[in-house]
């Protein structure tokens, strides 16, 4: 639920534009009520770490939906992460989700110039074309 750059949170009510250091989303027991879905966001407000923990509902409502965790280090604000998490919960990939492989990124662009010199282009696996 967001409104005017705050969302709700269980009864807390987060900035969106705040730092966030992490969030976890879990199951964990409800007395007489079985395995709830938790949210925990750990955030810097007025210069002190907080914590903050909202209810998500129960499991069964849920399928599907696994134990996650997100650092981010105060680098993400609320909403950025809610965004990611989100993206995380249904298997969606953003283009900079993606981790960097300096090794393989070198590799890659060396074959990539030597191709050039040659003027071979490739097109899939099997078909490579002499320019």
């Amino acid at each position: 639920m967001t409104t005017d750059g705050l969302v709700a949170r269980g009864q807390h009510k987060l900035h969106l534009d705040e730092k966030v250091e992490w969030i976890w989303e879990g199951n964990a027991d409800k007395p007489q009520h079985g395995l709830h879905r938790y949210q925990h966001i750990q955030l810097v407000r007025d210069g002190q770490m907080r914590h903050f923990v909202a209810e998500i509902g129960p499991v069964s409502d849920h399928p599907g939906w696994y134990p996650l965790t997100f650092w981010a280090a105060g680098e993400y604000s609320v909403g950025e992460v809610l965004e990611i998490v989100e993206r995380m919960r249904k298997g969606k990939p953003s283009e900079n989700d993606e981790p960097i492989d300096l090794a393989l990124s070198y590799l890659n662009l060396l074959e990539e110039k030597q191709k050039r010199k040659a003027h071979i282009s490739e097109f899939g696996p099997y078909l490579k074309h002499m320019r």
